[in-house]
């Protein structure tokens, strides 16, 4: 990834209309999106990420960077904990969205929020906000679910 690359998909992320909770953590937040922003368009302009079906995996990881961008939008201003847990709620529910929309046969797509939400929870814990809080136990609650209703719509499309 090159450094224009990422600084054009940085740029593309409004931080200033990112919750002021947030403080000087919002140019990390949008960095954590930025990466997968860059990380869908290197693969996808390579050969190497094309699986024996033809498919560049690298549209995966590109459209569900740009799902999982759409999830920074219109985020309320409240404690930076709940900002964290709604995004991450919102994360999950576009991840089963995803899921539902797109075959992603290799996994990358589903792995591009995988890494999102990893990166989140490591920067709340660098932000000290309680992860085993009452927020992010509704957003692992939530996940659990959003998880749960996406087996039961691809086994009913398979029966």
């Amino acid at each position: 990834m090159s450094l224009s690359d990422f600084q054009s998909a940085l740029e593309s992320i409004d931080t200033d209309n990112l919750p002021s909770s947030l403080g000087d953590k919002r140019r990390a937040l949008a960095e954590i999106f930025a990466k997968q922003i860059c990380d869908g368009q290197e693969r996808s302009t390579n050969p190497y990420f094309t699986n024996d079906r033809g498919n560049n995996v690298g549209m995966d990881v590109a459209l569900a960077a740009s799902a999982a961008c759409r999830q920074l939008s219109k985020l309320p201003e409240e404690t930076t904990e709940n900002t964290f847990a709604r995004l991450l709620g919102r994360l999950e529910r576009a991840k089963a969205e995803f899921k539902g929309a797109h075959s992603d046969t290799d996994g990358y797509g589903a792995g591009t929020f995988g890494e999102i939400e990893r990166d989140l929870i490591r920067l709340a814990v660098s932000m000290s906000i309680d992860t085993e809080g009452v927020a992010f136990r509704q957003f692992k609650s939530n996940a659990a679910v959003s998880e749960a209703r996406v087996a039961r719509a691809r086994s009913s499309q398979t029966a």
